[in-house]
């Protein structure tokens, strides 16, 4: 076989291999920073929500920026209004004797 030859069919075997790899991994590495993203909203809306309920008491729904926090016996969610992502938070429940 010609050398020159040879040396193409190499090139495209590495060309192969590569390519392969790569188109691999994109999707899992968009995955993943998608997975990234969402913790970060999520962790944007338990922030907002400690701090806001450190501060204040709630009665209902409020509305504040960007958040709505509404609060129900059973359940405090806060939801962003640009992304529409929602975080809910189940409340604590006292027994009274």
């Amino acid at each position: 076989m010609n050398r020159s030859a040879y040396t193409l069919l190499e090139a495209l075997f590495a060309f192969f291999l590569v390519s392969l790899l790569s188109f691999s991994t994109l999707p899992l590495l968009h995955q993943l920073a998608l997975t990234y993203q969402d913790n970060i909203d999520e962790l944007d809306l338990k922030r907002t929500l400690y701090f806001y309920l450190k501060e204040n008491t709630l009665e209902g729904r409020m509305q504040f920026d960007r958040y709505v926090i509404n609060h129900t016996h059973q359940n405090i969610c806060i939801t962003n209004i640009q992304n529409n992502k929602t975080y809910c938070h189940q409340s604590a429940r006292v027994y009274h004797d």
